[in-house]
Parts: structure tokens; C-alpha cells; sequence
């Protein structure tokens, strides 16, 4: 069973072995980038199984954070409604393939209809290529708005998706 819950600074060390054993289909991190994140916002959440073991991390912003990252700063400038940006996902060895991912959006989902935020927008790397995780947010109902390429040398393509109460009330029409 995975439980969701907020990213806490005791988590910071299990975080940091995900992220580096996920490299390159992540942008590394290091403790102080890591501590600095988290002092932004109130989204970051984390996937732990029963006994307390980090499966995976996602850490989010919301369109009103003061966070300075460029794919968000793109956002920012091209969508009018309040969003929800998620800026890392990344799942450890021991959480694959068990819906980790799935739990960390539908908590990110959750979090988008209490704010109020009718899109989820994140990136996702096309250099250096990461076709896995290009289909698991296609499948999830994300789809691309752009590409950019970002100052540390990656290409990426940037995806939204609308909040499932506004996927409801969309189709509804």
C-alpha cells in the first residue's frame, strides 16, 4: 500500500538518492537546492509503502509561488488561469511499476480541485530523450503545449492537463 503525504526535511536524504539514481531523466539536485525548494510552496509531496520507505518524490508549485525555475517562468507568461506546476517526479527502484506515479499525480489532482487550479502543467525531457516518461503523462491526459530549451542544456516539452473537475464539467458540455 503507498501512502502520500508531504515532504518532510527528514525525507531530504532518501529524496536525494532518487533523484540521483533517476539522473539524467531528472535535473540533478543537491542538499542546498533541495532544502531551498522546499521552502517554496506546499505541494511537495512523497510515496512511502507501509513500512516508511521513500518509493518515490514530486515537487510542485503553484502558480503564485515565488519559485524561479524557466520552465515555470513559461508557464506563468502563457497561461491566464491559476495552475498547479510540477517541476520533479521521480520514483525509486523499489516503487516501479506499482502506481506510485499515479498515486503522486492523483494527490497533485486533489490538491488542483481544493485550490481552485483548472490546469497541471509539468515538462518532460526530449534531450536527453526520456520516451518513458513522455507516455506515462500522455496517459494520464497531459498533452503538450511547447518545447523549449533550458539553460542547463536540455530540450523539454511542456504538457498540461486540465483538473478532473474540469475534465468532468468539459465533458459535460
Amino acid at each position: 500500500m503507498v501512502e502520500i503525504r508531504r515532504l518532510r526535511d527528514s525525507d531530504h536524504a532518501a529524496v536525494l538518492q532518487i533523484n540521483a539514481a533517476s539522473a539524467p531523466a531528472v535535473a540533478p539536485l543537491d542538499a542546498d537546492e533541495l532544502r531551498r525548494l522546499s521552502e517554496i510552496g506546499e505541494l511537495h509531496s512523497v510515496a512511502v509503502d507501509a513500512a516508511q520507505r521513500l518509493l518515490g518524490y514530486l515537487l510542485a508549485f503553484s502558480s503564485d509561488d515565488p519559485y524561479d525555475g524557466e520552465e515555470f517562468r513559461y508557464f506563468r507568461a502563457n497561461l491566464a488561469q491559476p495552475f498547479l506546476y510540477v517541476d520533479q517526479v521521480a520514483i525509486g527502484p523499489h516503487g516501479r511499476r506499482q502506481g506510485v506515479g499515479r498515486a503522486l499525480y492523483a494527490a497533485l489532482d486533489t490538491a488542483a480541485r481544493l485550490r481552485q487550479c483548472g490546469l497541471q502543467c509539468c515538462e518532460v525531457n526530449t534531450n536527453p530523450p526520456n520516451p518513458d516518461s513522455m507516455a506515462f503523462h500522455l496517459r494520464l491526459g497531459f498533452a503538450p503545449l511547447g518545447s523549449i530549451d533550458v539553460n542547463d542544456g536540455r530540450s523539454v516539452e511542456l504538457l498540461t492537463r486540465a483538473t478532473t473537475a474540469t475534465r468532468a464539467t468539459t465533458a459535460a458540455i
